[in-house]
């Protein structure tokens, strides 16, 4: 009877988390000063949009408005935000900018008072199906990785967004060995439909660009995503009763942080939600920083793999599953998460969890999705990156091994 509800509840939550939809909000913009305060004041006004990447919401947001007041926007299509931006500020061709409010914080790094000069007047929310991985993996006997995506929001999880984690988890269930690498926000990489730019751009266009991102980078194929946000990272802690993060550094975080100072030591550090946030979150009192960082959240999700697959954890199964369904977007199918739960049921050996960080050096350089000039970049270290790939290899071909060991053998 146990096992009859747990897997009946399982089943419904992996359906809300990989069966749901995905949302993106888009804004209407125009200058703070404009009479305007809604939507329907701007009927009359021409509209600027960018066709190139992410352009989709935006042109469905266009649609929207148009079926929704019966009548037709004028419309300026633009390929360049700068070009946009100036043409907004200047009242000259368009009055008003639809885009994906994602995107508001990254246009802010090249107009510093975009949000002082412009005001909001109304949002759409456009939702789609989630498109589940055509991925026919057997994940309890083949090699698979998982794209690891975190979003720097709060509330129900959305598909775009600047991702700040970026991690491949590469996984082979049968020598129970995960290797996590971790990617710096700021590597400066090949965008597709783009060019140059840091890898954290890529997410606004929505989690497949960050994906194709990596794969080009490591040259592998990612099986399915995981994506979660702030609120997703805080809640799941708390369901699984905290976690133990080893932490190979000794620091406080800092308000940018978390509101709460957190001293952390080296080794063992016993986390709730709000801790481990800090724990992932901090960069800047390191002298590395998003290279430390990324280490740290590979330390937290080895935690919270620990703790998910311990034998304890099933005490409290429900609050863990009622928690993350709407926290969580995942294209998994849920028969590919029903098969993992039962297979480490089935098998309760200990997972071997090691962890790599690609390096970089700092530099400024132009970001061309949204044509950026001089933005601080990581300049990727190509030998690391092939460590990496090798590392990633030996998960294929079946290898026990100690990252550790093996990189300071080489």
């Amino acid at each position: 009877l146990f096992g009859f509800i747990f897997m009946t509840q399982l089943a419904q939550t992996f359906n809300l988390m990989s069966g749901s939809t995905k949302t993106d909000i888009v804004d209407i913009i125009v200058l703070a000063a404009d009479k305007a305060d809604s939507v329907q004041d701007a009927l009359s006004y021409s509209f600027g949009y960018n066709s190139g990447i992410n352009s989709e919401a935006a042109t469905k947001a266009i649609s929207e408005i148009e079926s929704k007041n019966n009548t037709t926007l004028n419309t300026k299509d633009y390929t360049d935000w700068s070009e946009m931006v100036n043409a907004l500020y200047a009242n000259k061709n368009i009055q008003a900018v639809v885009m994906s409010d994602s995107l508001r914080s990254t246009l802010t790094e090249e107009f510093e008072t975009f949000e002082d000069k412009t005001k909001v007047i109304g949002t759409i929310t456009i939702t789609t199906q989630v498109k589940l991985s055509a991925s026919d993996k057997k994940v309890n006997e083949e090699p698979f990785v998982i794209y690891l995506s975190g979003n720097d929001g709060y509330g129900p999880v959305s598909s775009n967004g600047r991702s700040d984690v970026n991690i491949l988890a590469c996984i082979n269930p049968k020598t129970r060995q995960v290797l996590l690498v971790s990617t710096p926000r700021d590597y400066y990489i090949t965008i597709e439909k783009s060019g140059l730019d840091k890898l954290t751009h890529a997410g606004n266009a929505g989690v497949d660009y960050s994906i194709k991102a990596l794969e080009n980078l490591y040259g592998v194929t990612v099986d399915y995503y995981v994506k979660i946000n702030f609120t997703g990272c805080v809640k799941v802690v708390d369901a699984l009763g905290g976690i133990t993060i080893n932490s190979s550094v000794d620091f406080t975080n800092g308000q940018d942080a978390a509101p709460e100072s957190y001293h952390f030591t080296v080794g063992e550090n016993q986390c709730d939600g709000e801790k481990t946030l800090a724990f992932v979150r901090e960069r800047h009192v390191f002298g590395d920083g998003d290279f430390q960082r990324g280490r740290n959240q590979a330390a937290a999700i080895t935690a919270i793999i620990d703790k998910a697959t311990s034998p304890s954890i099933l005490a409290n199964y429900s609050a863990v599953l009622s928690s993350v369904s709407n926290m969580i977007l995942t294209n998994m199918p849920p028969a590919t998460m029903t098969s993992l739960i039962k297979g480490q049921i089935a098998n309760t050996t200990s997972w071997n969890v090691q962890s790599y960080s690609v390096e970089g050096t700092p530099a400024s350089r132009d970001c061309t999705v949204y044509n950026l000039s001089k933005k601080s970049v990581d300049l990727p270290d190509y030998d690391t990156v092939n460590t990496a790939v090798e590392l990633i290899q030996k998960i294929n071909n079946g290898e026990v091994f100690d990252v550790s060991e093996y990189v300071s053998s080489n």
